[in-house]
């Protein structure tokens, strides 16, 4: 079935916007779980949005929308002691290669992200 949108009266569908997607940006995924079952769950889930880049850290592509909801999801099955730290890298970060090396441009702003 289709859907399709009604415009107000007078005004042309804006469909290009409706099939712009939200910005998506690499962000920095790294938990503390002391239970090994919880541990497990939330690498899995983590799994399925990105790659592993150590033990407990991921590198997801996600909107910021999407990582609030997948910060809400992990903060359901984790328990207090647990920690939840959802980081978004700025482009110069994403420029880094895999032994930290590169240059972050003075001034540029540090991205904010969810401690759980």
């Amino acid at each position: 079935m289709e859907v399709v949108r009604v415009a107000a009266v007078g005004r042309a569908p804006d469909w290009a916007a409706e099939r712009r997607s939200p910005p998506v940006d690499e962000w920095l995924v790294a938990y503390d779980i002391s239970a090994d079952r919880r541990r497990l769950a939330v690498a899995k889930l983590l799994g399925s949005y990105g790659d592993r880049v150590q033990y407990s850290v991921f590198a997801v592509d996600l909107s910021r929308a999407d990582a609030v909801r997948l910060a809400e999801r992990i903060a359901a099955m984790i328990e207090p002691g647990d920690r939840l730290l959802l980081l978004p890298t700025c482009p110069a970060c994403q420029r880094l290669d895999s032994q930290g090396r590169g240059t972050h441009p003075a001034g540029a702003m540090r991205p904010t992200g969810f401690v759980v």
